[in-house]
């Protein structure tokens, strides 16, 4: 299905206040949201911020899809996130690009074992890198991501 994707970047403590947050960039994104999903199309966001407000987005935007790098504001394991939000939307992520870039096959493997264990557990889980795919990482990280969601999931 067709989606469009938002980064919210300020909806981190790399941005915003999440207070400030809500009050200048909510209802805008509340008004794109809507837009996009009365034209058929999911609604994503990317946000590759330290301490994400998902409670926030979720509010604003009702996201089918959140991309992320990091654990939120409000959730201190992934455990915690999955419960809180993994009824909410889709979780996509969060597998550390400089992993990708600096790690052996083997450290990708079990890192993208360990966010599946807990994350995709019921559904709602998606493996990805938690931000792009940047071109200098090699092929092969790219295999092992692919192989972890053959085998553990």
């Amino acid at each position: 299905m067709p989606a469009v994707v938002i980064d919210t970047l300020f909806a981190s403590w790399n941005g915003l206040s999440k207070e400030l947050w809500e009050e200048i960039e909510g209802p805008f994104s509340r008004e794109i949201s809507q837009l996009i999903k009365k034209n058929g199309l999911v609604v994503g966001i990317h946000n590759c911020g330290h301490g994400i407000y998902f409670d926030s987005q979720i509010k604003f935007m009702e996201p089918d899809v959140i991309s992320f790098a990091h654990l939120l504001d409000d959730c201190a394991t992934p455990q915690e996130m999955k419960k809180r939000y993994g009824d909410q939307t889709t979780l996509v992520g969060y597998i550390p690009t400089p992993l990708l870039i600096d790690g052996t096959p083997k450290q990708i493997m079990e890192a993208s074992r360990e966010q599946i264990e807990v994350l995709a557990e019921g559904g709602g889980y998606i493996l990805a890198p938690g931000c792009e795919y940047p071109p200098n990482i090699p092929l092969q990280s790219g295999f092992a991501l692919v192989e972890a969601a053959k085998r553990y999931s």
